[in-house]
């Protein structure tokens, strides 16, 4: 149900290259990611949306793609109801590139909807960074799949 709140994203071809700099983009998109991460635990929808390029894609399993920080940031600021009581993203893997980057984890989040016991929510993301010269890590496109849920 929260599973969207964590963001996340589709991938389009990048290169694997692990030149000298690979090191520091490791860290600068794993400071991104836990930006993210904290961005998410705030509900802070203004915050989540710069993180998107202006053509940036939120997706998640059983809902329409939202793009455009605009739209990100006015579907993420109509959940008045929703606190996020702990939020993690964690990196399995990463392709790096000059100007494309994608990074594979998992995320863990706790949410309560004013009136209702929390929910408890894990799945999977992949998030597709890119980077213009000069400018930070941006985000194109982020796609979160829940875990199946056990009965």
């Amino acid at each position: 149900m929260l599973a969207f709140v964590a963001g996340l994203a589709l991938v389009a071809g990048c290169s694997g290259g692990a030149g000298p700099d690979a090191s520091a983009t490791i860290a600068q998109l794993d400071a991104a990611t836990a930006r993210y991460a904290g961005f998410v635990h705030a509900m802070a929808a203004d915050s989540i949306a710069a993180m998107y390029t202006p053509d940036g894609e939120m997706l998640g399993t059983g809902m329409h793609a939202i793009q455009s920080p605009d739209s990100i940031r006015a579907f993420l600021a109509a959940f008045t109801n929703v606190k996020v009581d702990s939020q993690t993203m964690n990196r399995e893997a990463i392709t790096i590139g000059d100007t494309v980057s994608v990074v594979w984890g998992t995320y863990t989040q706790v949410a309560t909807v004013t009136g209702h016991p929390p929910v408890h929510v894990a799945g999977r993301f992949v998030a597709q960074w890119v980077r213009r010269a000069g400018a930070p890590w941006k985000i194109r496109r982020m796609l979160t799949q829940p875990a199946p849920v056990e009965r």
